[in-house]
């Protein structure tokens, strides 16, 4: 008497393992690109924001009595809440009395300058462990 056998045998349970592990060798790193390029674009978006935040406490610090003519910020890990912005001149450790409030991820390392024409000038700021940099116009590029 012949039994009606079901299930599979072990080479078909071989070659289906074979195929996810290439599929898992194949989608790994693609996924970790993914995750890479994202972390970029946060940190980049971050440094977007600190500019933008350093650019209106500059414009509502030429509505006061004694405007700046220019500001310069200096970032680094000591800082916590917000940052104190210090009038660029020869002593760039005169302060201005002006704090600018960061929301987000906040800059471990770097500087921004604002001219009296209001050129922003971005020395490399440092967030989650990238660098970023101003380019032309508004574009922000991580590294």
């Amino acid at each position: 008497m012949r039994q009606n056998q079901k299930g599979f045998t072990l080479i078909e349970l071989l070659a289906v393992i074979v195929i996810l592990a290439v599929i898992a060798l194949i989608a790994t790193p693609i996924i970790l690109n993914v995750v890479s390029d994202a972390r970029k674009k946060a940190a980049a978006d971050s440094a977007y924001s600190t500019i933008k935040a350093v650019e209106l406490a500059f414009s509502k610090a030429l509505t006061t009595e004694n405007p700046p003519t220019s500001l310069y910020v200096q970032f680094s890990t000591s800082d916590t809440k917000g940052y104190i912005i210090k009038e660029k001149s020869s002593d760039s450790s005169q302060l201005t009395g002006i704090t600018v409030d960061i929301s987000g991820t906040k800059p471990t390392a770097g500087s921004i300058t604002i001219d009296s024409n209001g050129n922003v000038t971005v020395g490399t700021l440092t967030i989650n462990g990238y660098s970023c940099a101003k380019s032309s116009g508004d574009k922000i590029t991580c590294s």
